[in-house]
């Protein structure tokens, strides 16, 4: 099977094997889910097999592909450009495949300009939008694609890449890529995220202590690390639910002692809503914060 190379999603992979083998393809396909399991890396394995690895006929359709900077979402001269491509017949193979990586991320505008082609697609050519939030997309889109919902790998899937890619498999590392390839990737090739995870893990320990330097010196690292707060968030979100279920430490990490679990619940929920609201661009130093503030005032009721 084609997909034997990729981890996890088992059920995506059989359905995509499945559509190969019958020839039954539909003209517009939404791989939705988290970060970095496997959904990019599907379509394109997808891609291929349906061009019979023409790669002149098989395009990621990215502001850079047309040579538009400096627009961090996927504008609409993007989208104009690439219809032009699109109803331009296949150079090799028999079909033509176009890959729209961070879909979510395309305009008003640009999604309905890619729905006049949904609406009326050449019968060459298949459509996949790769996308976080299938919600971002509009709903007439949604309507004329079929849906493929990732979901995350299992630590033991998660594991089980780490050793055959690295030959070991921290849990820490294990635990804190959330089911996530490319999460995993990051930790366990960087010494110096472990040891920033590790140092920041420290700090956030001594949130349970009545002095308050702890949360000043965490909203530091924040501000030091922007790049790096959904893994900050991480940290906290994992040392919250051990301390909540009061799990026996599965790994090296520092430990959040003497928290109440219902406290903890709501800390949880709140650094899944800061972590929304950063990527929902509002004021990163003020979310965080904010959230920091409030962490340490629940914790200590």
């Amino acid at each position: 099977m084609i997909f034997d190379g990729v981890y996890g999603n088992s059920a995506i992979k059989n359905q995509l094997q499945n559509i190969l083998d019958c020839k039954k393809l539909s003209h517009a396909y939404i791989f939705c889910g988290g970060f970095g399991i496997g959904k990019t890396m599907m379509a394109r394995m997808f891609a291929d097999a349906l061009t019979g690895g023409s790669a002149a006929d098989v395009i990621f359709l990215t502001n850079e592909y047309y040579n538009i900077k400096g627009k961090a979402s996927l504008v609409v001269d993007a989208v104009r450009a690439a219809i032009v491509d699109i109803y331009t017949k296949p150079y090799l193979a028999d079909r033509k495949v176009i890959i729209v990586p961070k879909a979510e991320t395309m305009t008003t505008q640009a999604q309905n300009a890619l729905l006049k082609v949904l609406e009326e697609p050449p019968s060459y050519c298949v459509i996949i939008l790769v996308a976080q939030n299938e919600d971002m997309l509009l709903p007439t889109i949604r309507s004329r694609a079929v849906i493929l919902r990732f979901s995350q790998l299992s630590d033991d899937e998660v594991k089980q890449y780490l050793l055959d890619k690295y030959s070991f498999a921290d849990d820490m590392v294990v635990r804190l890529a959330g089911g996530s390839i490319a999460a995993a990737d990051n930790l366990a090739s960087s010494d110096e995220t472990a040891s920033l995870v590790r140092e920041f893990a420290e700090i956030f320990s001594r949130f349970s202590e009545n002095d308050m330097t702890a949360v000043y010196e965490a909203i530091a690292v924040f501000e030091k690390e922007k790049d790096k707060s959904e893994l900050l968030l991480s940290v906290m979100c994992l040392m919250l639910r051990d301390a909540m279920l009061n799990n026996a430490q599965k790994c090296d990490m520092p430990r959040i002692e003497n928290i109440q679990a219902g406290a903890a619940a709501l800390i949880i929920e709140s650094v899944e809503n800061a972590g929304r609201a950063v990527r929902g661009s509002r004021n990163y130093n003020m979310v965080i914060t904010e959230l920091l503030l409030e962490t340490w005032r629940t914790i200590h009721g």
